[in-house]
């Protein structure tokens, strides 16, 4: 049995994007593992030559031909269902992983069998030129997770690998709903079947282009990403076995964090009310008084300031 099973899907990226992405793979200091390419664009008969060379020069690569194009997020679901391994590497057919990536995340994995989700740091290129490391404490993960904003996600999503034994128990994959935010999505059932991290570097050089599916389809971004909140705060009361009602909504979050008492955690219950109030339902108007109203939400005043300004500028 293989240890990981690295899953690409293949849509128009440029050839020469594509080698760089293969080899990256190809070329890690960690050996034991499968690669499965899925192409989801039967007419890139250049992507596809081009991957059927590497074929038949490396045994681990396994390449399905979609007969049409289905889609990122069912494109992936089919390639975690021929998985093998014991853990899901993500990887993006335009992103260039470092040669040491999957050592370092299955020792990580390995020594730590709570962690469901493994991700790491990136720098970007391409249009941007910076690093973000992502929240290594499983804790705070799951104190500060609910923003619905997928720029706060707590993962690289092209980063992560995925323990797939929690996948098959709780048979999970990516809501096949959603075009886009599918790994914000997934981040929302895994969070409560384990624990999330990051390693506190950056092993993926991620490309930024005018290609990517954010800037393509940000409405359905964003209306994708308010109903994952909502979900999300609705499992959240579930599992504490909050009484839930017909509305949840921020003022509904506070009063339930005025019960410390009752051991409902404070930070958490406002970093929901913070997330919500994110969604473009509420207005400049009510957050506003929302916050007046309950100054001493655990949020900064920071935050505060620039979700106003965010709603006067009509972002959320």
């Amino acid at each position: 049995m293989v240890l990981v099973s690295a899953v690409m899907s293949v849509y128009k990226e440029p050839v020469d994007w594509l080698v760089e992405s293969i080899n990256s793979i190809l070329n890690q200091t960690y050996t034991d593992f499968e690669f499965i390419i899925i192409i989801d664009n039967p007419r890139y008969n250049e992507a596809i030559e081009l991957i059927n060379e590497f074929c038949k020069k490396d045994s681990r690569i396994s390449v399905i031909i979609n007969d049409e194009n289905i889609g990122l997020t069912k494109a992936l679901n089919k390639g975690m269902a021929l998985a093998k391994g014991k853990y899901i590497a993500r990887m993006d057919a335009d992103d260039i992983s470092y040669s040491t990536r999957f050592e370092k995340q299955v020792d990580f994995m390995e020594c730590n069998p709570n962690i469901v989700v493994c991700g790491t740091g990136i720098t970007r290129f391409g249009g941007r030129d910076d690093t973000t490391l992502y929240e290594s404490d499983p804790k705070k993960n799951y104190t500060f997770f609910t923003f619905p904003n997928p720029y706060l996600s707590p993962f690289a999503h092209p980063t992560v690998f995925i323990r797939k034994s929690v996948l098959d128990l709780y048979n999970i994959k990516y809501n096949e709903e959603f075009i886009t935010s599918q790994d914000f999505g997934l981040w929302n059932e895994l969070i409560f079947l384990g624990e999330f991290s990051n390693l506190d570097e950056v092993l993926l050089k991620y490309r930024v282009s005018e290609n990517s599916i954010s800037k393509n389809k940000r409405e359905d971004q964003i209306n994708n990403t308010e109903k994952i909140v909502i979900d999300h705060v609705r499992r959240w009361l579930t599992v504490k076995k909050i009484e839930l009602i017909d509305d949840v909504n921020p003022d509904f979050l506070i009063k339930i964090a005025k019960k410390r008492e009752e051991g409902y955690h404070i930070i958490k219950i406002s970093a929901m009310a913070y997330g919500l109030l994110m969604n473009r339902q509420y207005s400049f108007w009510y957050t506003f008084r929302f916050f007046m109203k309950n100054r001493n939400v655990n949020v900064s005043l920071l935050l505060k300031a620039k979700l106003l300004v965010k709603k006067i500028l009509k972002r959320y």
